[in-house]
């Protein structure tokens, strides 16, 4: 790497962390700014090329935030809960004390005599950073003895990692922000700052800064991010952590630059040990980002190197890791189904050659290096759905100009005990409605692909043809459910319908919230009364008596019940006739019993009921009144 001679602004001290914004200098790929130390940076001189520095980002005292308020702990019938200082482990004494003063030089702490509250400290080592000898001590309260309980939780949503990671699709150079001491940079108000006083072996510390520990601080957190940084364009953030992208050095450079001096303006300050500059790939939360795409992060090896459970504890945890990185794995919940046949209340632990393949079988998937494509909203989009006996799965995909497709995502479910009893073309169709449940966002309201192996639903879901006569409840009420979408159906040949059919054989699990939303439990038992009319006829004994006299056989029946019957056709004890009209031995007139049985076809309102209350309904409507 070359060198260059830089030109600092003239003051008492050089603040080495201003380097973050050479990255105005020159494009990112060509220097690593994160090798620049004082010993390089010198004095000033009139024959050096003057370089402009801004201002740094990071000084050693927290700052207070000049665009918003102080964080304000509101508790629900709040009863004062003092608790007395936990014995301090020997080893970490020395750091905790540095910790302590260093806070209270910060202005996070200020020491008090009294308060009515007080929580035990709970001492945490953090991740030694590069250079550091030693990890330093974060300071956290156990607040869940004493305000979590009480405190009115703020709603503000985290977003999740898939929504972030495409804002920046498309990215071509990557930059990591940290922020220093994350919730510490946010002020209390003064009524807070005793709720949330800390306990210590140094006596109480009320604290002035937004403390780690409870409930509030991750969404509070998140909500001031989003206020400082959603109209930035290549601007993604997770709490504390900011992610910078550009589709070119330009673009890059310039949503750093607004990042760093949005931060600059509202007073918070980055940690640059933990900073990333220019990188052609970035980890992200628990992913690798890069222009080409969404890969796994490196801690699956972790998970590649777990041994096989022994309880359903371990295996529970092993599960839950797996469903982290599902997006990757087609057909997971099929390849899963005998790991999560142990979960069941009612299976007893027995670990067989059965779920040792599907234990190393999902292992060896996540040694594959499998790059989802970034969304691109320019580009045509589709979903391929499949279905097993055991599951169904679906990918999203991005079909480019030359006809190749490249997964978005894939998703998977085992079926429930009712959703097998389905013929296949209902599983096929579940299918469907999953996928459609699942990519609603990348769906809606655009133009899409819908791609399936099974020829039947070209015509029942075809969009430009109308749902058959003949089609079953619940395959005509799932077309009505497509039909808010706007899409083109694709028949594929199961031969080249891999990327999907390995989902539904390999399914990643049960989806409890989809299967609650369809009324799986129940969907063997009811079915669905359609409304067509407000009006309901009446069918009383009279009619059913006049018109019974009219029938050749029920009149031969009446004439047997008044002259005698023949031997071997003879009433037992319950059989008789009231008012002219059969009892027991009923039988309904033809077209009497059309006109009652439309009745269920005219109800006023649409619900579900059962199978046999219908059928008694019907029943007890038509028989006769004693």
């Amino acid at each position: 790497m070359g060198s260059c001679i830089l030109t600092p602004e003239k003051r008492k001290s050089i603040i080495i962390s201003g380097r973050v914004r050479l990255l105005v200098v020159a494009p990112p790929t060509k220097y690593d700014w994160r090798a620049v130390t004082s010993t390089q940076i010198g004095k000033n001189n009139e024959k050096s090329s003057k370089a402009v520095v801004l201002r740094g980002v990071h000084t050693p005292l927290l700052a207070a935030p000049s665009g918003g308020s102080a964080y304000d702990a509101r508790l629900v019938d709040a009863k004062p809960v003092f608790c007395k200082p936990r014995t301090v482990p020997l080893a970490v004494q020395d750091d905790l004390e540095k910790a302590y003063d260093a806070g209270i030089a910060k202005g996070v702490w200020k020491p008090t005599t009294f308060s009515s509250y007080g929580t035990p400290v709970v001492p945490i080592r953090k991740k030694a950073l590069q250079g550091q000898p030693k990890a330093q001590i974060r300071v956290c309260g156990d607040y869940s003895v004493t305000v979590n309980p009480q405190l009115e939780t703020h709603r503000h949503p985290i977003p999740k990692p898939e929504d972030l990671m495409r804002r920046l699709g498309g990215g071509h150079y990557f930059s990591k922000i940290d922020l220093a001491d994350a919730y510490n940079q946010i002020q209390l108000s003064p009524a807070s700052q005793e709720k949330l006083a800390l306990s210590t072996h140094r006596g109480v510390l009320l604290q002035q800064r937004l403390p780690f520990g409870i409930t509030s601080a991750p969404g509070y957190f998140q909500e001031v991010m989003d206020q400082l940084t959603h109209d930035l364009p290549g601007v993604a953030v997770y709490i504390d952590d900011c992610l910078v992208s550009g589709t070119d050095a330009d673009s890059y450079l310039q949503n750093l630059r607004r990042l760093l001096q949005r931060l600059e303006e509202n007073g918070l300050r980055c940690r640059m040990e933990k900073c990333e500059f220019g990188k052609p790939f970035v980890e992200y939360l628990g992913h690798t980002l890069s222009r080409e795409g969404i890969a796994k992060g490196p801690k699956v090896d972790a998970i590649t190197k777990m041994p096989a459970p022994t309880n359903i504890p371990e295996l529970r945890a092993f599960l839950g890791q797996i469903q982290f990185y599902g997006k990757f794995l087609p057909n997971l919940a099929t390849v899963l189904e005998p790991l999560y046949n142990l979960t069941r209340k009612d299976s007893r632990w027995k670990w067989g050659a059965e779920e040792q393949a599907s234990f190393q079988q999902v292992k060896d998937w996540l040694c594959t290096d499998t790059v989802l494509a970034h969304f691109d909203p320019s580009l045509d989009i589709g979903i391929s759905c499949d279905a097993s006996d055991c599951g169904i799965g679906a990918v999203l995909f991005h079909r480019f100009p030359d006809g190749s497709e490249r997964p978005i995502a894939n998703v998977s479910k085992t079926l429930s005990p009712a959703q097998r009893r389905y013929s296949q073309i209902h599983k096929e169709a579940l299918a469907i409605i999953f996928a459609l449940t699942k990519f609603h966002q990348f769906l809606y309201a655009r133009k899409f692909i819908l791609v399936t192996d099974h020829k039947p639903l070209l015509n029942i879901f075809s969009p430009h043809k109308a749902t058959p006569a003949l089609a079953a409840n619940r395959l005509a009420r799932w077309a009505v459910t497509l039909s808010q979408y706007d899409y083109s159906i694709e028949y594929r040949q199961s031969s080249k319908h891999g990327n999907a059919d390995a989902l539904s054989r390999l399914p990643s699990g049960p989806d409890t919230a989809f299967d609650e939303r369809e009324g799986d439990a129940d969907m063997d038992s009811v079915c669905t009364v359609k409304i067509i009319s407000n009006q309901i006829r009446s069918t009383d004994t009279g009619v059913v008596a006049r018109e019974s006299s009219k029938d050749a056989v029920i009149s031969t029946v009446m004439r047997h019940c008044r002259e005698g019957w023949p031997p071997c056709h003879a009433p037992n004890e319950s059989g008789g006739l009231t008012q002219c009209t059969l009892l027991d031995k009923y039988k309904t007139p033809s077209h009497v019993k059309q006109d009652a049985f439309s009745m269920g076809r005219d109800w006023s309102f649409q619900q579900v009921c059962n199978i046999k209350c219908y059928t008694s309904f019907i029943k007890n409507t038509l028989e006769c009144n004693e």
